[in-house]
């Protein structure tokens, strides 16, 4: 399990698109990607290459991209070599492995090159999701291990409401004036909640409790799901939407 890192990126423009590139030799998954991301991501211009070398070109002609989601074997790069490249050319640009079930070893080569997370192409469409938005917040984001099958941790009917908007990516502010309660109080239910999980912070959590089927995606919409013993928290009609 990894600390998530902040980077020290200039702010962007809040009218600004976040620029992503998604660096992929198959088309279907890059057609998967496009189609995630449809109608869920506003604020974001969404840039396409199937070689390192078009990645390079398309680096040169927009600047620099907020984030590249880059798959480690392409035609012509293997591994590594091809995201170290791609950042010694745009040092700006932060940059996330895509790969089926990642290994330490990896990640933890990743790391010392300066790149900002490394992706499960198999995981679900909601955690991707959640990886996506923690990547372009400025954080760095690192697999955590399966929670599947793990015991289910006590979480009282209003965390489960704080939990499900939390995983929405709302921030507190927006879940206190959803839930009708003080930002304070909200702090206290996601200290508790992060306590719970055993997670390191809001995204490791929305990951931690889709594992475990605390939150259930029913299409668009996450609701969380009843406990034994404790009545089933309130759900809430609101799209998984990219806040960013």
């Amino acid at each position: 399990m990894y600390t998530p890192v902040t980077s020290h990126r200039p702010a962007r423009s809040p009218s600004r698109p976040h620029k992503v590139l998604h660096l992929d030799p198959h088309p279907l998954y890059r057609l998967g990607l496009r189609s995630l991301l449809d109608g869920k991501a506003t604020l974001l211009q969404l840039h396409e290459a199937h070689s390192l070398g078009e990645a390079r070109r398309l680096c040169h002609e927009h600047g620099d991209f907020d984030l590249v989601l880059m798959e480690t074997e392409l035609t012509d790069s293997s591994g590594l070599a091809g995201a170290v490249q791609l950042k010694a050319n745009a040092p700006m640009t932060r940059i996330a492995l895509l790969c089926e079930r990642p290994n330490p070893q990896i990640c933890h080569q990743a790391m010392r090159h300066g790149l900002a997370g490394a992706l499960d192409k198999q995981s679900p469409a909601h955690e991707l999701l959640i990886a996506l938005r923690a990547l372009l917040r400025g954080e760095e984001y690192w697999p955590i291990p399966s929670q599947q099958g793990a015991e289910l941790p006590h979480l009282t009917p209003r965390q489960l409401d704080v939990l499900t908007l939390l995983v929405q990516g709302q921030q507190n502010k927006a879940i206190s004036e959803v839930l009708g309660m003080a930002q304070g109080t909200v702090r206290i239910h996601v200290s508790a909640i992060l306590k719970a999980l055993g997670a390191k912070n809001r995204t490791q959590a929305g990951i931690t409790a889709l594992q475990l089927g605390l939150i259930r995606p029913e299409g668009e919409v996450l609701r969380p799901v009843a406990q034994p013993t404790v009545r089933e928290g309130l759900g809430f009609p609101a799209a998984m939407a990219m806040a960013v």
